[in-house]
């Protein structure tokens, strides 16, 4: 039997619960439990893939081909595992569901109302993500926050559960902001009590408070939040602002979170080992260099357009000791100042096929830099089309075509022989899967013209009918995939394709 988290949040939004149910997810893995999060989005959007990514941010792409919310990368980061496309479940999916069934007859005629039509869907699906994975623990995030209007069925949904499972199989974890008054000088409780009363008037009583906070919350102010919230002390947890997210797993664990949320399941406290991730955090907190990434996109003013991507920089960055500085550059403002200030460059994006001059002429500017460049997805495509156009007198137009047959999710690529950095990535003649996002493809009669101008084709797809990665000859290091390698990459376990082109930038082999 399954046991249950709740996690929701109140106050203000963005205060990390995503960030905060990985942690707690990669701190019951390590103790030995097999662990699956999921996310509900109060949003009647039935395809996240959809929404803007100036508002929300990167499309996360999962091996199965759903394209989720972000906070799905940080599960799969955080606890090292592939999550299956019902992770992710938005209102408009719920709605549209309840809807085909009634049109369907499935209630026999019956009137079918939130309650408990929707609110059984909802429970449904939480049920479904423990049969589905055969988790020890599920971990459910509720998006938005107490007191939304559009988020009320989730609660009352997840307030059934613990009635139907048992006191012992659920528990509620309530994010909360503690504002800090300069005014004052003081941090304000009054927030949070205001919000976990909202909570309360629904029928949930949270067992644990993870309050946000800029600053130390003393042991006065947690047990005036205990007597205020009807909390016990040692479950009022304090999420201070921290340099790194993953140093959020260790701050929790100091404080003995995994140790109460254990004790509340009623599961045994086995040990926890988390040696390699405080490893990983030491080499983070001390690089032995600093090296400057130029990330070259038309979402450059999106903080979180590249998430995934810098994520994955930064893995591979320290794995060798290497600090990461991330400067994102916008194509249309990019100059010859700001590319040779940099010790690398990315070209990212989902992939697109309308590749404008100005992108093309970034291209060209990085490629004759001889920096090391690495081209992802978008990247690809305007390193294509660049290279067709300058090098081989091709049509832009006629090297990246639109192909209406979607590849979304993991595909099967095989690189070739030879001496390259693909091969040094994956080795020489191996079969890769690689999460793919794209609507385009690489013309193949193309190959050719670019091979004589001294642009490899390093990977194809098994079949040699599709270009998977290019990759020029005569550089220090000038790939390009079509492919999403940073949506695998780990902390504790970098993507390859990072991790040399790291190695580029760092002069070591």
């Amino acid at each position: 039997m399954a046991k249950f988290i709740m996690v929701t949040g109140g106050v203000a939004s963005s205060l990390g619960k995503g960030t905060f149910c990985a942690s707690i997810g990669m701190l019951l893995k390590e103790h030995g439990y097999k662990v699956t999060i999921e996310k509900f989005d109060p949003y009647l959007c039935i395809d996240p893939g959809n929404l803007s990514i100036k508002e929300h941010g990167e499309v996360f792409i999962l091996h199965d081909g759903a394209r989720c919310d972000l906070d799905l990368g940080h599960y799969e980061r955080f606890i090292d595992e592939e999550l299956p496309n019902e992770a992710e479940t938005t209102s408009g999916m719920i709605y549209q569901h309840v809807i085909d069934k009634e049109r369907r007859g499935d209630y026999l005629g019956k009137t079918v109302q939130i309650i408990p039509h929707v609110t059984n869907e909802i429970k449904q699906r939480i049920y479904n993500a423990a049969k589905k994975t055969d988790a020890d623990i599920v971990i459910t995030e509720i998006g938005g926050t107490v007191g939304d209007i559009e988020g009320l069925p989730y609660l009352e949904a997840i307030r059934q559960v613990k009635k139907e499972v048992g006191d012992n199989d659920v528990i509620y974890v309530h994010l909360t902001l503690l504002p800090f008054l300069s005014s004052s000088s003081e941090l304000k409780t009054k927030p949070t009590q205001h919000s976990v009363k909202e909570l309360r008037g629904i029928g949930i009583q949270p067992d644990i408070l993870i309050c946000r906070t800029q600053q130390d919350i003393s042991s006065a102010m947690k047990e005036k939040i205990a007597m205020f919230c009807d909390v016990d002390v040692e479950a009022i947890i304090e999420n201070k602002t921290v340099r790194s997210v993953y140093e959020v797993p260790i701050s929790l664990n100091n404080q003995n979170l995994d140790k109460v949320i254990l004790n509340k399941l009623k599961l045994p406290m086995t040990p926890i080992n988390l040696e390699s991730w405080n490893q990983m955090l030491y080499r983070v907190y001390n690089p032995k260099r600093t090296v400057k990434v130029g990330l070259v996109g038309r979402y450059a003013n999106c903080a979180d357009a590249y998430l995934s991507v810098i994520e994955a920089l930064k893995h591979a960055g320290s794995a060798q000791s290497v600090a990461i500085e991330i400067e994102q550059i916008n194509p249309a403002d990019i100059t010859e100042e700001k590319v040779f200030s940099c010790q690398g460059l990315v070209m990212a994006g989902p992939n697109d096929d309308s590749v404008s001059d100005s992108e093309m002429n970034a291209v060209a500017l990085m490629r004759n830099s001889r920096i090391p460049f690495l081209g992802i997805g978008f990247g690809f495509c305007a390193a294509a089309m660049e290279f067709g156009r300058n090098q081989c007198s091709l049509s832009p137009r006629s090297i990246i075509l639109h192909d209406n047959k979607a590849k979304i999710g993991t595909y099967a690529c095989k690189t070739t022989t030879g001496r390259n950095n693909t091969s040094k990535a994956y080795g020489q003649n191996i079969l890769v899967f690689e999460r793919q996002f794209r609507n385009c493809e690489f013309a193949r009669n193309c190959s050719n013209d670019f091979e004589k101008n001294g642009m490899l084709i390093t990977a194809t797809s098994p079949d040699f009918k599709t270009v998977e990665i290019i990759e020029l000859m005569d550089h220090p290091f000038f790939v390009a995939t079509m492919a999403h390698p940073e949506f695998s990459s780990r902390p504790n376990r970098p993507h390859q394709l990072f991790t040399v082109f790291v190695r580029a930038m760092t002069g070591d082999e």
